[in-house]
């Protein structure tokens, strides 16, 4: 149920605030202090979604090894007719 921001939104978001969404900045702890448990609470629901996105990379990872595979397998096949034809042009020599 995350709202999964895209991965260059995430960046923009750290670069310009330097510090990760729901994340307590550096100046907000020392000023304010920091409840340990909303704390906990927060950097959990960061490893949920960092595992959301592993599994959607994965997913793309293992898609694009199925189409490198394709894409190679018609290569070798491609690679072989050429061989053929290479064949008959020089046995009709």
């Amino acid at each position: 149920d995350y709202h999964l921001p895209s991965l260059k939104d995430l960046e923009a978001y750290l670069v310009r605030y330097r510090h990760l969404p729901g994340i307590a900045s550096e100046a907000e702890v020392q000023r304010d202090g920091i409840d340990v448990g909303d704390h906990q609470a927060a950097l959990l629901k960061k490893v949920e979604e960092l595992t959301l996105y592993l599994i959607d990379e994965n997913k793309r990872l293992q898609d694009q090894a199925g189409q490198v595979k394709a894409q190679q397998e018609r290569l070798d096949q491609q690679q072989k007719e050429i061989d053929e034809l290479k064949k008959l042009i020089a046995d009709k020599k």
